[in-house]
């Protein structure tokens, strides 16, 4: 019986996406092997000024959160997110590309589990930043154990490890 049980968690947890998180050094390897699509995924997502978030069926204005005004930019077209989405599938990033506003900081989403922001849950994947200083780590929020945490570890030119958690 408690075979039983294990193998339905097992299964479950894999339906669920639940499995480990990517290692840094799997990241820092896929990244290495696919730099020119992660380059061309963060010009497109830059250029699209007015998407704030492109995942799996769904998009976000670059104004959620904040509803501050945004540069016009011309309608992304049906045939541009198939591209998103072609690129998250070679990319294996599930949960597709996020950032708002200015886009100071850009999320590849590879990994995430539990509720997302705000019900609990975890992420990791990789970040894009022209305000981050590119040459160390830097973390927000993880000071207190019950408070997001946002953690970037360097990689090269503006590319970081990024993982987060949300309590």
């Amino acid at each position: 019986m408690i075979r039983l049980h294990l193998l339905f968690a097992a299964v479950l947890a894999a339906a669920l996406g639940c499995g480990a998180a990517p290692s840094d050094p799997e990241l820092v390897a896929e990244f290495r092997a696919h730099r020119a699509q992660y380059d061309t995924l963060l010009a497109m997502f830059r250029a699209d000024s007015g998407l704030g978030r492109v995942g799996d069926g769904f998009t976000r204005p670059a104004d959620f959160f904040s509803g501050s005004s945004q540069p016009d930019s011309p309608p992304v077209t049906a045939e541009r997110l198939a591209r998103y989405r072609r690129l998250f599938d070679r990319l294996s990033l599930p949960d597709g590309i996020e950032g708002y506003d200015k886009k100071r900081v850009i999320y590849f989403w590879r990994w995430g589990s539990g509720g997302g922001a705000g019900l609990g849950g975890q992420g990791k994947g990789l970040a894009f930043s022209d305000s981050l200083p590119p040459d160390r780590p830097a973390a927000f929020g993880c000071e207190r154990p019950r408070v997001s945490c946002w953690r970037f570890r360097p990689i090269d030119g503006g590319w970081f490890i990024l993982e987060e958690r949300h309590n």
